[in-house]
C-alpha cells in the first residue's frame, strides 16, 4: 500500500512511502506538512503475518495472549534450530505449528530466526559454532566418543602416527644450511625406495 504525504510548506510535491504492514492511508488537510495521527487497531488483532497481536497500537504482543497463556521459548540441546523458531506458550506447548517471523528472538533470547525459520545464534562464530554444536549439542559426537571409546583411542593413535610420519618425511626432504647434516633427499628417491625412509 502506498501513502501519500502532501507537503504544503515546501510546494506542491508529493512523496511516496511503501508501507509494509496493512495500515490505512492518511491524508493531510493542507494546513500543515504532517499527516494526522493514525487510529490504533484494537488490542488482540492478529498482525505480522499472524505471528503476533496488536498491543497498545503496536504489533508487539505474543500470539499466546489470545489463549491467555504465557509466551515461552523452546530451548535446550535436544531442540533443533527449526524447533526453536516455533511459537510456544507455557502449559499447552505448541500452537498450530506456527513459525516465528524472521528476526524474532529465539532460544531464550540467545538467537534470532532467520529467513528460513531456523534459530541462529547471535554470537555465532561460523564454523566454530557449528563444531561446538556437533560436539556438545544433544545427540552429537560426544555421545559417540564415549560409547565407542576404543575407536576414539585408535583414532588418536593413528593421528599421532600420521603426524610423526609427516614430520619425518618433511625432515629428510628439507634442505639445511648446516654443512654437517646429510644432503636432502629427492622425493623420487623416497618414492622408488620407501623403506629407506625408515632407516634415515
Amino acid at each position: 500500500m502506498i501513502a501519500y504525504l502532501y507537503n504544503v510548506e515546501g510546494g506542491r510535491g508529493t512523496e511516496e512511502h511503501n508501507i509494509e504492514q496493512k495500515v490505512e492511508a492518511t491524508f493531510s488537510s493542507g494546513s500543515g506538512g504532517k499527516c494526522p495521527p493514525s487510529e490504533h487497531k484494537r488490542d488482540g488483532v492478529l498482525c505480522n503475518h499472524r505471528s503476533q497481536v496488536c498491543q497498545n497500537g503496536e504489533c508487539t504482543g505474543s500470539l499466546c495472549r489470545l489463549y491467555d497463556l504465557e509466551e515461552c521459548y523452546l530451548t535446550g540441546p535436544h531442540r533443533t534450530p527449526d524447533e526453536m523458531c516455533l511459537i510456544a506458550c507455557r502449559e499447552n506447548g505448541l500452537l498450530q505449528q506456527e513459525k516465528l517471523e524472521p528476526g524474532a528472538p529465539c532460544d531464550d533470547l540467545r538467537g534470532y530466526c532467520d529467513i528460513f525459520q531456523r534459530c541462529r545464534l547471535v554470537d555465532a562464530e561460523g564454523p566454530l559454532a557449528r563444531l561446538h554444536w556437533l560436539v556438545f549439542g544433544g545427540h552429537g559426537l560426544q555421545n559417540l566418543l564415549v560409547r565407542y571409546w576404543y575407536l576414539t583411542m585408535l583414532g588418536v593413535m593413528a593421528s599421532a602416527g600420521a603426524t610423526v610420519l609427516f614430520i619425518k618425511l618433511c625432515a629428510v626432504h628439507t634442505p639445511s644450511s648446516n654443512p654437517n647434516l646429510k644432503r636432502p633427499r629427492k622425493i623420487t628417491e623416497t618414492v622408488l625406495r620407501p623403506m629407506s625412509l625408515l632407516r634415515a
